[in-house]
């Protein structure tokens, strides 16, 4: 029930230590009487270290669940008000603005339908891909006064997605981001969330530089001041913030221009759709009426998944094959979708908007499989076999003009080279994982493949045949290949 709450509200309370390093952050003097904001109060994690440090404080805290608002006793300096802080505008202006805000999607907002309502008094478009905390930001700039500071954490994701740069060409033509936290992305600092947060702090006032902390042994240290040139709102950010040293490379180009990137299959239902080799028997399904298919990640741990290498999925009795539905005259497909249909699978949300409902979105087999989660390098896979796969993958298709170079660009894609490339555009999530959606890999910049001389090109693709006998992610003829490539790169 608890677990339930806390999702219907966005709710991640604030850990006492966060909510220390966020008040430490303000550049108010302690003795100030200071009037502050708690748009998202919780438990109180953020206005009680508010106080703490600021006894003369004034705050304004906001909570819309009630539950939380019987349980807080609450010192004189807070006033609780049991509202929603997007749908309150005033005219109170703040000194200090202090959130941890939930962190729910626009599409799973109750309120959802009143958007316009936020639009309208701040004058702003909204993207509906948006998470809630991009309001509660757009809304603290709104109420602060001039010289005025808010302190918010939010998932470092921010940074580098399409629905923050609106936000981002406001903190940055108007210099208003004046410093990032940065904490380890091996782990979470909030249970259940699988984000990697940050602390920012934006300023009613121009600034001339970024200072970037990082978290070390409890304690801040700054480990850059970044100037506003070195970073573009439609670009992203997390890379640039990172203290790790960034490698550049020459003769670039980005991989749109030789491929695409495109998810994987959505089934809407992989209890119904995705088979095991003894169901597909048991079942009698006709072989046109099923398709062999990428399930799961860790299903592959070969580079070039070829007949052996799925012949080995079918004999572990691993889920490989999908239904299609094809051949709906064959008696043994007829009743499988008909149990389809006496299970409900029809009337799931994917599968009622298809014409028929078991018919799979798209039947593609992408020359090259692509991770869509990793905690260090990319999993890549060469799509020897013909397999379709799910969205556990992301599948790359070759444009028709540069098809000679498909082995190529796999090759390359193994690289530490195309790792480190590839960084830059990654979601950093908690507990070291990392996302990359299919535009993150689009405009992503890869080697120019066009500049390989002749020779070159030979050498690797005889290092492809010799890869496809090795067949390991740990071959040192990824090492060489690559060898090959650092000679246009660097």
């Amino acid at each position: 029930m608890i677990k339930l709450r806390k999702k219907q509200f966005g709710q991640f309370f604030t850990p006492p230590r966060i909510a220390g390093i966020a008040v430490k952050l303000i550049s108010k003097k302690d003795d100030e009487h200071i009037v502050a904001a708690d748009p998202g109060f919780g438990e109180g994690a953020l206005s009680y270290a508010l106080i703490s440090r600021f006894s003369n404080a004034r705050i304004d805290a906001y909570e819309i669940d009630e539950l939380l608002v019987k349980q807080n006793f609450l010192e004189k300096n807070i006033q609780l008000i049991n509202q929603d802080y997007f749908l309150e505008f005033n005219k109170n202006k703040y000194d200090v603005i202090i959130c941890n805000p939930p962190y729910n999607r626009f599409q799973n907002y109750e309120n959802i339908n009143q958007i316009s309502i936020i639009e309208q008094n701040l004058n702003i478009e909204v993207s509906k891909l948006s998470s809630s905390y991009v309001i509660f930001i757009y809304k603290a700039i709104h109420e602060l006064k001039d010289e005025g500071e808010a302190i918010f954490i939010v998932p470092i994701e921010f940074f580098n997605t399409k629905y923050g740069i609106d936000l981002k060409s406001i903190l940055y033509h108007d210099r208003m981001l004046h410093s990032v936290v940065l904490f380890n992305t091996d782990w979470s600092h909030f249970a259940d969330a699988i984000t990697t947060t940050c602390i920012i702090k934006i300023t009613k006032r121009p600034n001339k530089t970024i200072s970037i902390y990082r978290d070390f042994n409890n304690e801040i240290e700054m480990i850059k001041q970044l100037d506003y040139s070195e970073i573009q709102p439609e670009k992203k950010w997390s890379h640039v913030f990172s203290s790790d040293g960034e490698q550049h490379f020459s003769n670039q180009a980005p991989l749109y221009k030789y491929a695409k990137v495109s998810r994987g299959i959505a089934t809407g239902a992989n209890n119904y759709f995705i088979l095991s080799p003894s169901q597909v028997s048991d079942l009698k399904l006709n072989h046109n009426s099923v398709r062999k298919c990428v399930v799961k990640s860790v299903d592959i741990v070969n580079p070039i998944l070829d007949i052996d290498c799925f012949n080995d999925l079918e004999l572990k009795g691993k889920s490989c094959y999908i239904f299609t539905g094809q051949e709906s005259n064959d008696q043994a497909t007829i009743k499988y979708i008909k149990m389809g249909v006496e299970l409900g699978i029809d009337k799931t949300f994917l599968n009622s908007r298809r014409k028929p409902w078991y018919k799979l979105e798209k039947d593609v087999a992408y020359p090259i499989l692509l991770s869509v989660f990793d905690r260090s390098n990319i999993k890549v896979v060469y799509n020897k076999v013909g397999v379709l796969n799910l969205t556990t993958f992301h599948g790359l298709s070759v444009n028709s003009m540069y098809s000679k170079y498909i082995k190529i660009i796999f090759l390359f894609l193994l690289t530490k080279s195309s790792n480190s490339m590839f960084k830059k555009s990654k979601r950093i999530y908690g507990n070291g994982l990392n996302k990359l959606e299919p535009n993150d890999y689009n405009e992503t910049n890869v080697l120019d493949f066009e500049i390989l001389d002749l020779q070159d090109l030979s050498k690797l693709n005889e290092l492809f045949s010799k890869l496809e006998k090795d067949n390991l992610y740990s071959s040192d003829i990824i090492n060489e290949a690559e060898s090959v490539f650092l000679n246009y790169l660097t």
